[in-house]
């Protein structure tokens, strides 16, 4: 429907155009004496209806008054037409998506340290609503308008109808000021384009892709992801730890779930009073009541740290706790928007 309104929105101008041709010519047959620009200025106070005071000569010539009489109704329908179809138009929403979407450019481009979710398929829904949920900024992009159609009806978020290969779509995502990237396409081909495409557009993002295939992994770190998933490897991962550890992965499901308690960790910013401190000397179980289960290094993972354990910059403390008890980490370790990030 919206792509005939279009249609009848271009016949009708082409249709004005024959109507203005042919009144010029039929005038000029039929008025030799006129010029070309007096028989173009006939055509047009004709076809408006303005009248015809400059021109009484129309009283001695009968064949100019019928010729007249069926410009002026031919005018009257082509302009009927262009008036019901320019309703179409408005009425099927073309113009109020114009609207929206410039509406929509404003508020992307106020945007920063957000997040961009390239695809809005069965994996990047789960990831629109988990961002969702906690609040944090982000915009979607993927070539299908009706699937983000759908997905709006009982959704609101930000989004942009386009190619994420596409640089000059990406910058219209702003990923000059993006904090990260999600590549979730269907092919393995086009989250390494997007990510080859953003790590060049801005070498300091983050960037989590899919891979579809494990052989896709290895081009796609090349290509400048951090972090390569296989969504169906996890999903099978997770059924067998359902078969064999069912306690654990219950409770590991219910701490993401939980409103109330969340898993954290806490990064040691530079300049932080921990650092240079044992686990210990930290205090951290007696203000805050919390227990650190493990701590990140780099890449290396270290459980149940024991007490004389001395922290560095850049260490993560993880814990499970509330937002009371978050919130006092983050003012000992000297990191005021730790709650702000996971109880927003």
């Amino acid at each position: 429907m919206k792509m005939q309104s279009y249609r009848n929105l271009v016949i009708t101008g082409l249709m004005i155009l024959l109507e203005f041709f042919i009144g010029s010519v039929g005038y000029k047959l039929i008025m030799p004496d006129w010029s070309w620009l007096k028989s173009l200025y006939m055509t047009a106070i004709t076809l408006t209806t303005v009248g015809y005071s400059d021109y009484g000569i129309f009283s001695e010539s009968t064949p100019a008054k019928i010729f007249t009489i069926a410009l002026i109704i031919t005018g009257i329908g082509i302009f009927a037409f262009g008036a019901s179809s320019l309703v179409g138009f408005v009425v099927e929403g073309h113009l109020s998506d114009v609207l929206r979407r410039r509406r929509m450019g404003k508020k992307i481009s106020k945007l920063r340290d957000h997040y961009i979710i390239c695809g809005a398929g069965g994996t990047g829904v789960h990831v629109i609503d988990s961002l969702s949920s906690r609040k944090v900024p982000f915009v979607v992009i993927d070539k299908n308008e009706e699937r983000i159609k759908e997905l709006l009806r009982v959704r609101s978020f930000l989004y942009i109808v386009g190619n994420a290969s596409d640089d000059e779509v990406l910058h219209m995502a702003g990923i000059e000021r993006a904090k990260a990237l999600i590549s979730i396409l269907s092919d393995d081909r086009d989250n390494l384009f997007v990510t080859l495409s953003a790590r060049t557009l801005n070498p300091k993002l983050t960037i989590v892709s899919k891979a579809v295939e494990s052989k896709s992994i290895a081009k796609i770190r090349k290509s400048g992801a951090d972090y390569v998933i296989i969504p169906d490897y996890l999903g099978g991962l997770k059924i067998a730890s359902i078969l064999i550890r069912p306690n654990v992965v219950e409770f590991l499901d219910r701490i993401r779930a939980d409103p109330v308690y969340k898993m954290v960790e806490a990064k040691l910013p530079e300049g932080s009073p921990l650092v240079g401190k044992s686990l210990r000397e930290t205090r951290i179980r007696s203000e805050t009541g919390l227990t650190v289960f493990a701590i990140r290094r780099g890449k290396e993972i270290i459980y149940n740290p024991p007490s004389d354990f001395t922290l560095l910059p850049g260490d993560g403390l993880v814990v499970i706790g509330s937002k009371g008890q978050i919130s006092k980490l983050g003012k000992i370790i000297g990191d005021t928007e730790l709650v702000s990030r996971w109880f927003s």
